[in-house]
């Protein structure tokens, strides 16, 4: 994966841990244009979207990732019965 794509993921999670959800979110929204098919993306998205409440774009994201082989979110709700923490 080109490094530029990963400065996207590791500057979203820097923004999730300050609290700057829409900024990680744009992150992650531009990596996963940049790599479609990394379920990863979709899943760190997906989180952000369903802590925030936002439960369609969420949920999209989180059966996307599942399509694309990472099915975390999903998993992870069915364990809860709740909303997952922010990966």
């Amino acid at each position: 994966m080109p490094d530029h794509i990963l400065i996207y993921k590791n500057r979203g999670d820097a923004y999730i841990q300050l609290g700057l959800y829409q900024r990680a979110i744009e992150d992650y929204s531009e990596a996963i244009r940049l790599k479609p098919d990394y379920a990863d993306f979709y899943n760190k998205r997906g989180s952000v979207y369903l802590y925030q409440g936002n439960r369609a774009p969420g949920c999209r994201d989180a059966q996307k990732a599942c399509e694309l082989g990472n099915c975390g979110i999903l998993e992870s709700r069915s364990r809860q019965g709740g909303l997952p923490l922010i990966l």
